[in-house]
């Protein structure tokens, strides 16, 4: 967040392109100027994630920011989001409003394929983690948590999928627990 205000202003004036991909709001709105500016074609809100009152509840910074959130969905020719459940969440958010089409696109994984449990998974004692393994993700935590239970006697199962620089570290301190 504290580097938001960077977008607003890099570069000064936007390279001509087909297609501005933006991010965030902030860099979709870039996107949005340039094709006023005839510097851009087409622009896509690549919604990277939602996060329900963003900077906390009743501040206007949220409210700023969903302001223009909207004013991306409506002006993107095209949303992408990163799950059903994120669509819908940004769909009741700006509701009553034409908004610009959407796919679901996931990043980097068939969501077909990975393993699942359901919301009461924790009675089964099953963790699943999906996620890139650096250092800012949690990663290494999720790991210490999973020494606890063991230090507890907890019985559970687990599936960590990803691939990072903390990938190899986090299987060696796993292995440990063992």
């Amino acid at each position: 967040p504290y580097t938001f205000p960077l977008d607003l202003a890099t570069p000064l004036w936007p390279p001509a392109v087909d297609c501005w991909f933006g991010f965030n709001a902030l860099c979709c709105w870039r996107g949005l100027l340039a094709r006023r500016l005839r510097r851009a074609r087409e622009v896509v809100y690549w919604c990277v994630d939602f996060v329900p009152e963003r900077f906390g509840r009743g501040s206007p910074l949220t409210a700023a920011y969903e302001r223009l959130d909207g004013r991306c969905c409506r002006g993107a020719d095209l949303r992408i989001e990163l799950s059903q459940e994120m669509l819908e969440a940004r769909n009741r958010r700006h509701s009553g409003r034409r908004l610009a089409p959407a796919k679901v696109v996931p990043i980097g994984v068939w969501l077909e394929r990975l393993p699942t449990t359901p919301p009461d998974g924790h009675r089964r004692r099953r963790v699943v983690y999906a996620g890139h393994l650096v250092p800012d993700k949690g990663g290494r935590m999720l790991i210490e948590a999973f020494g606890v239970l063991r230090s507890r006697g907890v019985r559970f199962a687990a599936d960590v999928i990803g691939r990072g620089p903390d990938g190899a570290d986090m299987e060696r301190r796993a292995h440990a627990l063992d």
